[in-house]
């Protein structure tokens, strides 16, 4: 018994060593050391326990599932009772515990980490449905679970900044002047209780879109009263008018999300003024601000100026927009390249270290750089297929690659020397046969092949010759697909349909050599010539039921595959 309580008390001092060490590194980088030092227990009482830092990671993010289920519950079970009050309840324990959730999900790139979230919800939401067959309630509860777990993701990282400021006495002064508040009302404190900005509250976010976004999101915050302001849910003294439309238009023509709000402290109302912008409204608004009502110089032209300023809030609409997408594709294409966390992002990691060092190489070897990045993608691509697919020890080999593209990093790598590649045998394949023969005869002749193959057997370093025909072998796997490829024409015979398909591949390898560009190892291009080359294929097979009867139309079957292939270069 006396053991079983040890064993107890060292699981949880290792697990609050690991909980205190979140408040001082990423959950990531936090190493066994790390936790033992912390826990003050032995690295072999740590390894008696958990077979690694991911076992107690794995274990620390399930227990704190459980406890967000568990402060969760009550407002999981009155859902369909008080929908609004429930929904800002799960909303605020996600608020509370954003910290966390934001260090336990990788700042929001590790999608498993909300998935086990949306799972726990869901478990807990079927539990609760009581009535109804088995597939509504698991809709139900998915929808539900969906909405929850995407706003949590949208609390806790929505990149929003709030900016505030206290009108000062010159500022008042201005303002008053201004807006003729010394003759509209008898005492100074009756003009500070009309001047609905005396505190100016903003709230900036991302993007044009996250505007809106923002404004619908206080509704969940607020509930309207009778006197038309809305009081906060956390705080009875915090108040906010959601009775005007929005957003509105100002004076200078162009539309604001503006609110009107106060808050009362010692029984006294103090007035503020809430502004939702984005980054670049906010960054034309301070342009304005000060081009125009805070100029004090005497200026000529003055709508031309005006309409200066319109011209340029329209083009920082379109760049907002061109922001927003890109945004998106460089989050896509993080969330994809988690490297340590699969095969596929350390391809990613590959091609942009491959791209890296051709670009830094060929500066010091020649003196210019050239874009290599959809060439670093498909030797990335080869490195994957050739040692990842079916691998069975991808971690050491993926160390191994690290080290290779570290030590080439810090080595000369001359760009000027021929390459060498000493022909052993003919392949059978025709395919194989005539890309090789244009490659061999191109990769000292032309400029970008030359770079590429340099590349290709610098990473892949052994026998030139071996590597070459391995990286042909990949390309033919990539647009032809051999298994699919190998069950074609099968009402031939088997030596008729090897004919047919030795005349397609030769065919498809004539058209690439003839588009005599290396756009035809990017990814794009192969795909899209594997989706050419599968419908000629597909529907050749289903047309001719004899190999004689396709015979007769080689000709034309050869001039068509070819316009196919070919047209998606030129």
């Amino acid at each position: 018994m006396a053991e079983r309580r040890d064993v107890i008390k060292n699981k949880k001092a290792i697990l609050q060593g690991y909980i205190d060490m979140t408040s001082e590194k990423m959950i990531d980088k936090i190493t066994v050391s790390d936790v033992i030092k912390k826990a003050n227990v032995s690295r072999a009482t740590f390894y008696a326990h958990y077979k690694d830092i991911n076992a107690l990671k794995d274990q620390f993010e399930t227990d704190f599932m459980q406890m967000m289920i568990q402060l969760n519950v009550d407002s999981i079970h009155r859902l369909f009772k008080d929908t609004e009050q429930s929904v800002y309840n799960i909303f605020l324990t996600f608020d509370k515990n954003k910290k966390m959730i934001r260090s336990l999900s990788g700042n929001g790139s590790s999608e498993s980490f909300f998935l086990r979230l949306k799972i726990a919800l869901k478990q807990e939401i079927l539990a609760m449905l009581h009535t109804g067959d088995p597939s509504s309630k698991d809709v139900v509860a998915f929808t539900i679970a969906s909405f929850l777990t995407d706003n949590c993701r949208d609390i806790v990282l929505a990149s929003r900044k709030r900016i505030s400021h206290i009108k000062s006495k010159d500022s008042l002064k201005e303002k008053m002047i201004r807006n003729h508040f010394y003759l509209d009302y008898k005492t100074p404190q009756e003009a500070i209780d009309n001047l609905h900005d005396l505190v100016g509250i903003t709230v900036e976010c991302r993007f044009i879109r996250n505007e809106h976004e923002l404004y619908r999101s206080l509704f969940s915050y607020f509930e309207r009263q009778k006197t038309g302001y809305a009081v906060c849910k956390a705080n009875e003294n915090l108040f906010l008018d959601l009775s005007q439309p929005q957003p509105q238009l100002q004076r200078n023509g162009f539309t604001i999300y503006r609110l009107d709000g106060y808050y009362l402290f010692n029984e006294e109302k103090i007035n503020y003024e809430l502004q939702i912008k984005s980054l670049v409204h906010n960054f034309w608004s301070n342009i304005e601000h000060e081009v125009v009502y805070k100029n004090p110089d005497f200026v000529m032209y003055d709508q031309f100026n005006k309409e200066m300023l319109g011209a340029i809030r329209d083009n920082l609409d379109v760049v907002d927009r061109q922001l927003e997408i890109m945004y998106k594709e460089i989050s896509n294409q993080s969330h994809q390249a988690q490297i340590g966390m699969d095969e596929k992002g350390f391809k990613t990691f590959v091609a942009r270290s491959i791209n890296e060092l051709v670009n830094r190489k060929m500066k010091d070897s020649l003196g210019f750089a050239t874009d290599f990045k959809k060439c670093s993608a498909i030797l990335a691509q080869y490195i994957y297929v050739r040692d990842f697919v079916n691998g069975e020890h991808n971690q050491v080999t993926m160390i191994d690659y690290m080290e290779l593209l570290n030590y080439l990093n810090d080595s000369e790598i001359d760009f000027k020397q021929k390459i060498e590649i000493k022909r052993t045998f003919i392949p059978e394949d025709p395919f194989i046969r005539k890309m090789s023969d244009y490659w061999i005869n191109e990769m000292n002749h032309n400029f970008l092949w030359h770079i590429f193959f340099c590349m290709l057997f610098i990473i892949r370093p052994g026998n030139n010759e071996e590597d070459f025909m391995d990286f042909i072998d990949v390309i033919r796997i990539l647009i032809i697909q051999p298994g699919w490829f190998a069950d074609s024409f099968m009402k031939m015979s088997v030596e008729e349909g090897d004919k047919v398909r030795d005349m397609l591949e030769e065919t498809l390898a004539n058209a690439l050599i003839d588009a005599n560009t290396i756009e035809i190892v990017h990814e794009d291009m192969m795909y899209e010539c594997m989706l050419r080359f599968r419908k000629k294929v597909n529907a050749l097979d289903l047309l001719y039921d004899s190999y004689d009867e396709l015979m007769k139309q080689e000709a034309s079957i050869r001039s068509s595959l070819y316009h196919d292939i070919y047209t998606i270069f030129h």
